[in-house]
């Protein structure tokens, strides 16, 4: 067997996962979409409890079915507390960002969320990032940029909290 014979079988495997990359998206922006809806009628406390206990509901129902077990001694720590608490207190500004700022800016701050995750490893990690990714990270920052125009009167102030969300 020779690395060739493996080909089909790695194609298929990246069209699936980027068949299933594309329904998840699809689907983060209809959730976008409900959110800024649900905040229009709704306190943003409310979105966030309906969210998370619909999501605490499907996760719960799937994990059983599956025979998972997601209530263990290491999910109910100190580390995973900490965690959550950070989790929470990023959906919070996402959903605010999306509930008091266009949609486009939250979206356009998100796409970034990448970028800056290379950014920071490098920055606080000491990961090696080389000048051509540096370069395409101070391109995708521009990108956002020149999208959001913080110079511009149409720009937002209460588009950090798409940033603070990330």
């Amino acid at each position: 067997m020779t690395a060739g014979d493996h080909a089909p079988d790695t194609a298929r495997a990246n069209l699936l996962g980027s068949v299933w990359m594309v329904i998840a998206m699809a689907g983060f922006a209809v959730e976008d979409m409900f959110i800024k809806s649900a905040s229009q009628e709704l306190p943003v406390g409310q979105v966030m409890t309906a969210f998370g206990l619909g999501g605490a509901i499907v996760f719960a129902i799937v994990a059983t079915i599956r025979g998972e077990v997601f209530l263990t001694r290491q999910a109910l720590g100190r580390t995973m507390a900490i965690r959550t608490f950070f989790e929470i207190g990023g959906r919070l500004f996402y959903t605010l960002a999306i509930a008091l700022t266009p949609l486009s800016s939250v979206t356009a701050i998100l796409q970034a969320t990448p970028i800056v995750v290379v950014a920071g490893a490098a920055l606080f990690f000491c990961e090696n990032v080389g000048w051509r990714r540096w370069s395409a990270i101070g391109a995708g920052l521009a990108g956002v940029l020149i999208i959001l125009r913080p110079g511009a009167e149409a720009f937002n102030a209460l588009s950090i909290l798409a940033v603070l969300g990330m």
